[in-house]
C-alpha cells in the first residue's frame, strides 16, 4: 500500500529522508498527460522523459529566460501547458513560477503585476477579454516580457503588444508530439517555423504531400529518438492509428507559406463540407470574434442526416445584457464582409457561456450533440438576404 508524503523544500534540499537515487533512461515513461477530449474521447498520452526536457529545454531559449524570469500561470498542472511552460522551464532557467489556482479575469492584469510576471502563456479568449477591457494610463505598467498564444489577428497583436509594452509570441505542438513549431516572435499571427528536433509533411487525403499554400493534416517524425509520445495507454488501437510508419498523423489541418512559417487551419474533425466546400471552423471563429461584444465563440456542423452536407451553426458568447439587443442582421453582414459566402452560418445561438475544459478549451463535442433549440436562428428564414 502507498502512503502519502510530503516534504517541504528546505528538508529537500538539504538531502534528508530521501530515497536512494533511481537511474532514468530517455525512454523511460515520465508521466500519462491526457488529451484535452474537445472532439472526442480524451486519451492518455504515455510521454518520456526526453521529450519533457525537450520541451523545457528549447522554452528558456526561445523566450530568452534566465534567473530574472517569473513565470506566470493559472492552467492546472495535469496539462503540459502549465507544467512544462512553467516550473519546468523556470527551474531550468534558475528563475521562479507563480502558480495560480483560478483564472482572476478582471484582477488578471494586476495580479501579473503583483506576481512580477515576466512570461505567461495564454488562452486567445484572455487577450480578447482584456483588450475589451477600458483602456488604462497604466496598462504598459507592468514586467511582461513575452505572452505567448495563437489564434489571434494581426490587429489583436498589434493592438495588445503596444497597450501591455510586451512581445506576443506564438507555437505549436500537441501532447503527443511536443513542441513541432518552437515559440518565436518574427510572425505571432502564424504558429511560427518547424523545430530544428521535427520534420513536416502537409499531406491531402490522398496521403500525398501537398504543394505550399495548400491545406493538408499535418504530419510529425521527430529526429531524436523518444521525442514523441510513447503511446496512448491501453489503447494500442488508437496508437497505431496515429501513426503512418514514422510519421505521427497530428489530426490538425494547416498549410505552409513561401516563408515556410506554419498556419494553423483546423481540427480535423471540426473542419466541415458544404456544398462541396472545405470550410475551416477556425477561420469562421476568427472572423466572428472581430464582432463587438462577443466574447467567445464556437463553429460546429449542424447536419440532419449522416449523407447530407453540414450546415454552419454557431453558437455565440454573450452578456444577458447584449443577448436582449443583439442584431442578427448586422452580424450577417459583419461575416458577409470577412468570410466567403459558403463560410457565413446558417444557425446561431446565443449563449451565456460556452462550455470548457479545466484548461479553457472549448468542449465542441457536447455542442455538437446539441439539437436546434426553438431560439435558434436560421438565417435562410429570417428574411436576410446575403449577396454571394
Amino acid at each position: 500500500k502507498l502512503t502519502a508524503k510530503a516534504h517541504s523544500f528546505d528538508e529537500l534540499m538539504s538531502g534528508s529522508d530521501m530515497p536512494e537515487p533511481v537511474s532514468i533512461a530517455a525512454c523511460d515513461p515520465w508521466s500519462i498527460m491526457f488529451t484535452s477530449g474537445t472532439t472526442g474521447v480524451a486519451k492518455g498520452v504515455i510521454l518520456p522523459h526526453q521529450q519533457i526536457s525537450s520541451a523545457a529545454w528549447d522554452t528558456v531559449h526561445d523566450l530568452d529566460m534566465d534567473e530574472t524570469s517569473v513565470f506566470y500561470t493559472f492552467n492546472p498542472l495535469f496539462h503540459l501547458n502549465g507544467l512544462v511552460f512553467g516550473p519546468m522551464a523556470a527551474i531550468l532557467a534558475g528563475g521562479k513560477t507563480v502558480i495560480r489556482q483560478d483564472f482572476p479575469r478582471e484582477r488578471t492584469l494586476e495580479d501579473l503585476r503583483q506576481s512580477g510576471a515576466t512570461h505567461w502563456v495564454v488562452l486567445p479568449f484572455m487577450i480578447r477579454e482584456m483588450l475589451a477591457a477600458p483602456e488604462r494610463t497604466d496598462d504598459a505598467d507592468n514586467e511582461l516580457r513575452i505572452v505567448m498564444s495563437i489564434g489571434l489577428t494581426e490587429t489583436m497583436i498589434t493592438d495588445f503588444q503596444q497597450r501591455f509594452d510586451c512581445k506576443l509570441a506564438s507555437g505549436y505542438g500537441s501532447t503527443e508530439a511536443g513542441m513541432v513549431c518552437r515559440f518565436q516572435t518574427q510572425r505571432p499571427a502564424s504558429a511560427g517555423r518547424v523545430s530544428d528536433r521535427c520534420e513536416m509533411r502537409i499531406v491531402g487525403a490522398d496521403g500525398r504531400d501537398v504543394d505550399p499554400g495548400e491545406t493538408g493534416e499535418i504530419w510529425v517524425r521527430t529526429r531524436q529518438p523518444f521525442d514523441c509520445m510513447l503511446g496512448y495507454y491501453n489503447m494500442p488501437e488508437a496508437t497505431a492509428a496515429a501513426f503512418n510508419g514514422e510519421w505521427f498523423k497530428t489530426g490538425d489541418l494547416g498549410y505552409l507559406d513561401q516563408d515556410n512559417y506554419l498556419h494553423f487551419s483546423d481540427r480535423l474533425k471540426d473542419s466541415l463540407k458544404r456544398r462541396g466546400e472545405n470550410i475551416s471552423t477556425f477561420e469562421v471563429e476568427k472572423a466572428l470574434l472581430t464582432y463587438p461584444g462577443i466574447s467567445g465563440v464556437a463553429v460546429v456542423g449542424y447536419g440532419q442526416a449522416p449523407d447530407m452536407d453540414e450546415e454552419v451553426r454557431v453558437f455565440i458568447e454573450v452578456s444577458s445584457a447584449a443577448r436582449e439587443k443583439f442584431d442578427y442582421g448586422n452580424l450577417v453582414r459583419h461575416c458577409a464582409q470577412n468570410l466567403a459566402y459558403f463560410m457565413i452560418p446558417r444557425f446561431i445561438d446565443l449563449v451565456p457561456e460556452l462550455p470548457r475544459t479545466s484548461l479553457g478549451k472549448i468542449e465542441k463535442q457536447k455542442l455538437k450533440e446539441i439539437p436546434l433549440y426553438k431560439t435558434t436562428f436560421d438565417v435562410k428564414t429570417s428574411g436576410i438576404i446575403v449577396e454571394r
